[in-house]
């Protein structure tokens, strides 16, 4: 969920009654819809997060390595990745709530959280 709020600025079910029926629906597989303009690479890893079976889900680190790779390759303009970036970017700048560079700056900082204080994240 944590990778929604980034990309999306909004918290997840930000439009829905924080209930019980919510709780219910969350545990039976309902996530919040991704807007498009997302590249398809980052929307994956979102995906991949929210898989209901836990063992399932990629650990800190392996997010860490993915989006440190997607950075890389943004930063790529002969890439496919980075051209998917640089399309998305274009599609959703007319998008105020929707920043692609801050999301991936803001999991750098989380993995500088997770290098500087191990423990915080456990």
């Amino acid at each position: 969920m944590l990778m929604y709020e980034i990309a999306t600025v909004k918290p997840p079910f930000y439009d829905q009654t924080h209930d019980s029926n919510l709780l219910f629906k969350i545990g039976k597989g309902f996530r919040p819809s991704i807007p498009d303009g997302i590249p398809m690479d980052y929307v994956q890893l979102i995906n991949l997060c929210w898989d209901n079976e836990p063992h399932n889900r990629p650990s800190v680190e392996k997010i860490r390595d993915t989006v440190d790779y997607l950075y890389c390759e943004t930063k790529n303009s002969q890439s496919e990745i980075g051209a998917r970036f640089s399309d998305a970017d274009k599609i959703c700048k007319n998008f105020e709530n929707l920043i692609l560079r801050s999301t991936l700056t803001q999991f750098i900082q989380v993995d500088l959280l997770v290098n500087i204080c191990p423990n915080a994240l456990r």
